[in-house]
C-alpha cells in the first residue's frame, strides 16, 4: 500500500466534501424539477439543499486547488498560497478544471435565484432549469481533465463524462427524494418515484458499462483488482455500487408500488439507507481518484 502524506488526506477530504456539492447540483436540480412538474407543495428545504450544494462548491472549488499548491511547495500552510507555483497550475488543465467549476458552481447559485419565486413568470423558471443543466454539464465535463483519466481517448472520456453524470445524478437526488416523500400526498410521491425510477434504468447502464469500461483502460491486468491499492479501492468501491443497485431494485420493485397501501415508512428508510451507502461510494472515490492511482500512474 502507498504512503499517503497529511496533503493528500486532506486532499481526499476537500475532494469528498466537492463531491457532495457536485451531487447536490445535479441530482437536487433535477428531483427539483420532477417535483415542479408534479406541483407537489412548496420545498423551502429543498431549496436550501440546493443553495447549500452550490456555496459549499463554491467554497471546495478553490480551497481544492489551494492545496495541490500546497502538496507541491511542500512548505507548511503559506506554501497553498505560493504565486509562482499558483502561476504554473493555472495554466495547466488543473486551471481549466478550477475554471469550468467555479463557472458551473456560480451559474448554479443564479439559477437558484430564478426558481426561488413559485410565483415568478414561467420563463424565469425555464431560464433557472436551463442554468441547472448547464452547471451539471460544466461539472461533468471538467472530469475528464482532471485525475488519472486525463490521457484515455476521446470516446473513453465521453464515457467517463456519462458515468460521471449519472453516478452525481443519483448520489444527490436521494436526500430530495427522501425528503419530498414526506412531503405529499402518496398519489403524488408514488408519481415522484416512479418517473426517478425511470430514469434509475437507464442510469444503472450509464454507471455499469461505463465503469467497466473505465476500469479496463486504467488497469493493466484483472489480477491488478486484487494485488494493488487502486484495485482493492476499486472493488471496495465497486461493493458499495452493488448495494445500491440492490437498493434501488428493492425501492422500485417492492416498496414504492405498494406505496399506497404501506405507506411510506418502508420507503423512507431504504432511502436514509441507501444515502449512508452512497456516502461510502463518494468516499472510496475520493481517495481512489486522490490518495491512489493505477499501476504505473
Amino acid at each position: 500500500m502507498m504512503a499517503v502524506d497529511g496533503w493528500a488526506l486532506w486532499s481526499v477530504a476537500i475532494k469528498f466534501l466537492g463531491l457532495l456539492a457536485m451531487a447536490g447540483v445535479v441530482g437536487g436540480s433535477f428531483v427539483h424539477l420532477l417535483a415542479d412538474r408534479l406541483q407537489f407543495p412548496q420545498f423551502p428545504q429543498l431549496r436550501c439543499y440546493l443553495l447549500a450544494s452550490g456555496a459549499l462548491g463554491l467554497l471546495m472549488t478553490p480551497f481544492a486547488f489551494l492545496l495541490q499548491v500546497g502538496g507541491i511547495n511542500h512548505n507548511g500552510m503559506s506554501g497553498m498560497f505560493d504565486g509562482g507555483i499558483s502561476v504554473i497550475l493555472l495554466s495547466s488543465t488543473l486551471g481549466e478544471v478550477l475554471g469550468l467549476r467555479l463557472s458551473a458552481f456560480a451559474l448554479f447559485l443564479a439559477a437558484i435565484w430564478f426558481l426561488a419565486d413559485a410565483t415568478s413568470r414561467r420563463y424565469r423558471h425555464e431560464t433557472g432549469y436551463l442554468l441547472c443543466a448547464l452547471s451539471a454539464l460544466l461539472l461533468c465535463v471538467s472530469f475528464a481533465f482532471t485525475g488519472h483519466t486525463t490521457e484515455l481517448f476521446m470516446a473513453a472520456k465521453m464515457l467517463l463524462v456519462l458515468h460521471v453524470l449519472a453516478a452525481l445524478l443519483w448520489t444527490g437526488a436521494l436526500y430530495p427524494l427522501w425528503y419530498l416523500s414526506g412531503t405529499a400526498e402518496l398519489v403524488k410521491v408514488q408519481k415522484l418515484m416512479r418517473g426517478f425510477g425511470v430514469l434509475a434504468v437507464c442510469m444503472v447502464v450509464a454507471l455499469v458499462l461505463a465503469g467497466i469500461f473505465l476500469a479496463s483502460q486504467l488497469l493493466q491486468n484483472p489480477g491488478d483488482l486484487l494485488t494493488t491499492s487502486y484495485g482493492i479501492t476499486f472493488m471496495l468501491k465497486l461493493g458499495g455500487v452493488v448495494v445500491l443497485l440492490l437498493l434501488a431494485a428493492l425501492n422500485k420493485l417492492r416498496f414504492v408500488p405498494r406505496l399506497q397501501e404501506e405507506g411510506v415508512g418502508s420507503l423512507q428508510r431504504s432511502i436514509r439507507f441507501e444515502i449512508a451507502v452512497a456516502l461510502y461510494v463518494l468516499a472510496m472515490t475520493s481517495w481512489l481518484t486522490t490518495a491512489t492511482g493505477p499501476v504505473g500512474a
